[in-house]
């Protein structure tokens, strides 16, 4: 009997000796509050922690301030490891902590966000059940008075088209806190859309071009960039009050140009986004052809090349492409004529050098363009004076030129052969010149993009060229 009296005591000594976590067990959030372990027993560290929510832990030794925010997932519990001095260690845990977190007022809330710009009127805004919320607040930054309808309602009296933001408050009285939430009312403007209508202007008479009505509108004003463009027969700008402004009259005073023609509109809600079109008035002449990008190319007879165009943009509807070409035949036509292949004509003897020439206009709802001529001389070709293999090729050119009469084979340096690649655009992309007498070559196009190119041989006057392809996949 006496030695369990003096187990008992033992024990409960041992308990006073290391104590337990102790602190308040009801706190309000953002406020700090002290929590300790007290013990007799020596020793060498403690630490605090917060488990099942969550804590800011200011540790100060034996005891420690932890502030609690609103939300927690469950009741936290403080915890305290102490290292004794005697190398062991011990875990000990307050009792479940409540605290009183008041919720987010905006998921209690229900209210309208957007109103049109038109609206005026009065709206009523419900706040319902704010855990730890004694009382409610709201209020706005646009000028909308509040009026109280009970604790939890309000209305609130739109009697103006500005935006603004809502603030709900929520009170804990007990613990004299304060949560809030803004809620954004956006009062969207109605759009004008896009400027319908075409997209050409032809000098011979005026079209039509229109948006979408804009509500209670009080006006529309249309500018054009181009002092050309009339807009119901008034250079730009034009202001027209009333609703009708959205349909306009657009005639040009003459030229090929293009033009940014924009309105927008005035009404209750204020001006709307602005909208833009391009315009393009008459038809201009194509400017360049791709493959005879200047006048004085030199082509190889009897051989097949590419050409193609591209009309100018933003001039409405590309209705038909015509080609003439002297010194080689139209082969075929593709991607709605934009395209053609065209054979050069064979020219040996006494007509070398043969000459080339091509026209090319274009027509859109206003007519046809004029024509854009190129002229371009015809070397001797067909693949009988110089060769090139492979074609296509994906490393290296080997170019032949036994072919080539040995007169024009000069022995001088001076006038050694020279051969050049060029790009559809004629721009040279590499050069290199043989030593007096050589008949082959051998061109590095490892570094040249895939495409198609233009090979030209040069031995004293005489020049001649070729198609070459190059394909790095090959």
């Amino acid at each position: 009997m006496k030695s369990t009296i003096l187990f008992c005591f033992a024990s409960l000594f041992s308990m006073l000796a290391q104590a337990q976590v102790t602190g308040p067990t009801t706190v309000c959030p953002n406020t700090q509050y002290t929590y300790s372990y007290v013990t007799t027993r020596p020793y060498n560290t403690i630490s605090y922690t917060v488990i099942g929510g969550f804590g800011i832990v200011e540790p100060t030794g034996a005891q420690c301030y932890i502030k609690f925010p609103d939300d927690q997932p469950i009741k936290p519990r403080v915890v305290a490891d102490i290292r004794w001095a005697d190398g062991s260690q011990f875990r000990d845990t307050s009792q479940a902590i409540t605290v009183r977190g008041i919720g987010r007022p905006i998921e209690y809330t229900t209210l309208t966000r957007s109103f049109p710009c038109s609206f005026r009127g009065a709206t009523t805004i419900t706040v319902d059940n704010i855990p730890n919320a004694d009382s409610v607040y709201v209020s706005n930054d646009a000028g909308w008075p509040v009026t109280r309808i009970s604790n939890h309602q309000f209305t609130m009296n739109i009697n103006n088209g500005a935006q603004g933001n809502v603030s709900i408050v929520a009170k804990n009285d007990s613990c004299n806190k304060f949560r809030a939430s803004t809620v954004a009312i956006t009062r969207p403007k109605p759009a004008i859309g896009n400027i319908s209508g075409p997209g050409v202007i032809c000098n011979s008479g005026a079209q039509t071009l229109s948006v979408a009505a804009y509500p209670s509108v009080t006006s529309y004003t249309w500018t054009a960039d181009n002092p050309n463009i009339r807009i119901n027969g008034q250079p730009s700008p034009v202001t027209i009050t009333g609703a009708s402004g959205n349909n306009v009259s657009i005639s040009s005073a003459g030229g090929d140009y293009q033009a940014s023609l924009k309105v927008f509109a005035v009404g209750e809600c204020g001006a709307s986004d602005t909208a833009v079109k391009t315009l393009g008035t008459g038809t201009p002449p194509i400017n360049f052809i791709m493959g005879f990008p200047r006048n004085g190319i030199h082509f190889a007879g009897g051989q097949t090349y590419e050409f193609s165009v591209g009309p100018p943009a933003n001039y409405g509807n590309v209705l038909d492409i015509d080609w003439t070409v002297i010194g080689g035949t139209i082969e075929s036509y593709h991607n709605d004529k934009k395209l053609i292949y065209v054979q050069m004509n064979n020219v040996s003897g006494p007509t070398l050098p043969g000459s080339v020439s091509m026209y090319v206009k274009w027509k859109n709802e206003c007519g046809w363009s004029t024509e854009l001529h190129r002229t371009g001389t015809l070397d001797s070709g067909g693949g009988s004076t110089f060769t090139v293999s492979p074609n296509p090729a994906g490393s290296y050119v080997s170019i032949d030129m036994s072919g080539t009469s040995a007169a024009t084979l000069k022995t001088s340096a001076q006038d050694a052969a020279v051969i050049i690649l060029y790009d559809m655009y004629y721009k040279e992309i590499k050069r290199m010149r043989l030593t007096a007498g050589a008949r082959k070559a051998m061109m590095n196009v490892q570094d040249v993009k895939d495409g198609t190119y233009i090979m030209q041989v040069i031995t004293g006057k005489e020049k001649q060229s070729k198609v070459v392809i190059v394909s790095h996949s090959l």
